[in-house]
């Protein structure tokens, strides 16, 4: 039995702390999925990796903590882990992206300027099944 193997039987890739865990430690790995969900190859692009990235829009609206947010010069691409199905995964991947936006872009600065954005919505029926 290999050592991912004995790590996601004992604590799933699908809990918070597993799945951020892992893409900050392993950036090859999530240099991998990114291209999955880009289905494109990102060749000598620096991809910089942060977990629990907070933005925080006011100091009573509601902010985001982003599971896992993964940045190249270019584009930022936010990998979500849903563990729940609370059927909103649209309206949660657009409140993301607007934060994302709003993060990203300076006072004055034109919306053709920014970054591109993704956010990737992961959920259990995604991940394949064990053997």
């Amino acid at each position: 039995m290999n050592q991912s193997m004995l790590f996601n039987d004992i604590i799933p890739i699908t809990t918070d702390y597993a799945f951020c865990k892992v893409m900050e430690d392993n950036p090859e790995i999530c240099r991998k999925l990114v291209e999955l969900i880009l289905m494109d190859d990102l060749g000598e692009i620096e991809l910089v990796v942060q977990k629990q990235k907070t933005i925080d829009t006011t100091p009573d609206g509601r902010g985001v903590r982003l599971d896992v947010y993964a940045k190249t010069p270019d584009f930022v691409c936010n990998i979500e882990m849903q563990t729940t199905d609370e059927r909103n995964h649209g309206k949660r991947a657009r409140y993301y992206q607007s934060l994302i936006d709003a993060d990203l872009l300076d006072k004055g600065q034109r919306f053709e300027n920014g970054c591109g954005d993704l956010v990737c919505l992961c959920d259990r029926s995604d991940m394949p099944e064990r053997r």
